[in-house]
């Protein structure tokens, strides 16, 4: 994992507590992030998460959705389980 995907990673864990667990929220949130971070293009932020969650670079289509059908609970464990 690079600077990048980390940072993206450790950002969205910070965020967690504030994100309405819906797909758009997640989706939108995830890409503000990788913007805000500079991190282009943003594929490569959501990369990060399939890469943890499936061990691919791709998923569906939409991250968001995707993320939104696990549980807050286990997402969060599983980006602190990866970033440390």
């Amino acid at each position: 994992m690079d600077g990048d995907e980390k940072a993206v990673l450790e950002a969205f864990l910070r965020a967690i507590p504030d994100i309405r667990w819906d797909a758009e929220e997640i989706h939108n949130r995830v890409h503000g992030i990788a913007k805000g971070l500079g991190i282009a293009p943003p594929s490569k932020a959501f990369a990060s998460f399939y890469r943890i969650l499936i061990g691919k670079d791709t998923g569906p289509p939409r991250l968001g959705y995707f993320l939104s059908n696990l549980s807050r609970e286990f997402v969060e464990e599983r980006i602190r389980a990866c970033i440390t």
